[in-house]
């Protein structure tokens, strides 16, 4: 439709018309005729961002046609092609060495916006590390941007059963606490010698990652034991609670069940946490009322796997070696671990710089690695610590 001719012909009968009544019928069409022109425009811009897009990735169907679908998908093939390519780990080994990303940038010409991503091989590598985590890969994670508050019940009435005609029940009284978790930084530099520095492609990334990225999600599987062990005991309008247990004697049947007993009937995802010397010495070798062990041993997709009363054992240095001695230190931890939440506001991406100046003297280059993780346990009373006193 040629919009600006009739335009102009509507204009012109305006000129010609006797009766206000036809004026304004004139005008209402010039109204309408404007309205149709803007979404007319507005479909040819969406369409010609479209096609941009696919003239970018260079597809044009035989017909002449632009199948966007087909485009992206070709993209997609294209960036997986790349990132899998032995010039394009070359070329991020050397980026990170030089502190920018402008050959992996060169590389992925218009596929990728913002972050650059890894090589495929070295996010397999990093995968690998956060799956084989066990206390990360229990916690509940989320990535918000910045402080995250996130809301607990502090008390509430029960539910009541209403019989239809009866008076309306009494409204529910509903206490809320409020959790709010502050992201940090998590940092881990290593020092790598000028002749290190000199590695190429995967023997270079592999020198890094697999002590930085290793060393960070280690650092955050502590951090989060940390911050379970310095939950208070009473819950507050800003913190949850857990339940502290000293007990003057070493582990036995009775008090590992009346820990599991102390715990939420909300939390459904049981584990022990312990140091592996506590659990094969004493743990390991306690019976319960019958004289059956409580431990036992299960075989989950090649991985063995300890259990007590039937709920795993993850084992963690960061717990002492259960000693007997009279210091405040957590011996055992049981509970479940969705009532952590870690937020990650830039996901598990470790950024990875390069300070070749500090211990340049030393003929020696520093590596950092950083990630940005908030946590807090988030749902009461999920947690029991024990702490055994007596002196073996």
């Amino acid at each position: 439709m040629d919009f600006e001719q009739r335009k102009k012909e509507l204009e012109e009968k305006i000129e010609r018309a006797k009766t206000q009544e036809e004026i304004e019928a004139i005008k209402k069409e010039i109204a309408k005729l404007k309205e149709e022109k803007e979404k007319f425009e507005n479909s040819v811009n969406l369409r010609k961002k479209e096609l941009k897009e696919v003239v970018n990735a260079g597809k044009v169907l035989e017909n002449g046609s632009k199948d966007i679908l087909t485009v992206k998908e070709e993209r997609k093939a294209k960036l997986n092609k790349i990132l899998g390519s032995e010039e394009y780990e070359e070329a991020f080994a050397e980026d990170i060495k030089n502190n920018n990303f402008k050959q992996t940038r060169s590389l992925l010409t218009d596929l990728v916006s913002g972050s650059v991503p890894v090589p495929t091989y070295l996010e397999e590598k990093i995968e690998t590390n956060w799956e084989n985590d066990e206390i990360f890969n229990r916690v509940n994670v989320t990535n918000f941007k910045g402080v995250a508050e996130f809301p607990f019940e502090l008390s509430a009435t029960g539910a009541t059963v209403h019989t239809e005609g009866t008076a309306a029940p009494a409204e529910e009284e509903l206490v809320l606490g409020k959790v709010t978790i502050v992201p940090h930084t998590i940092k881990k530099w290593i020092k790598i010698s000028t002749e290190a520095l000199e590695l190429k492609g995967r023997e270079f990334l592999d020198y890094i990652y697999d002590e930085i990225e290793y060393r960070i999600v280690k650092k955050l599987s502590d951090d989060i034991v940390d911050t379970i062990e310095n939950t208070p005991t009473t819950a507050t309008a800003t913190s949850t609670s857990i339940t502290e247990k000293t007990i003057q004697a070493d582990p036995s049947f009775s008090e590992l069940v009346a820990a599991l007993a102390d715990i939420s009937s909300n939390a459904t995802d049981i584990c022990f946490l312990m140091h592996r010397k506590t659990f094969f010495t004493k743990v390991a070798n306690l019976v319960d009322s019958t004289g059956q062990p409580i431990w036992r041993q299960l075989s989950e997709g090649g991985k063995i796997i300890n259990t007590v009363f039937g709920y795993p054992v993850l084992f963690t240095d960061h717990l002492k070696e259960q000693d007997g001695t009279t210091t405040h230190e957590t011996d055992i931890i049981v509970g479940d671990l969705k009532g952590v939440t870690v937020n990650m506001p830039a996901a598990r991406d470790v950024k990875i710089t390069t300070d070749e100046l500090s211990l340049a003297e030393l003929d020696l280059v520093k590596i950092v690695g950083r990630l940005m993780a908030g946590i807090g346990v988030t749902r009461d009373k999920y947690f029991v610590k024990l702490l055994f006193r007596k002196a073996l």
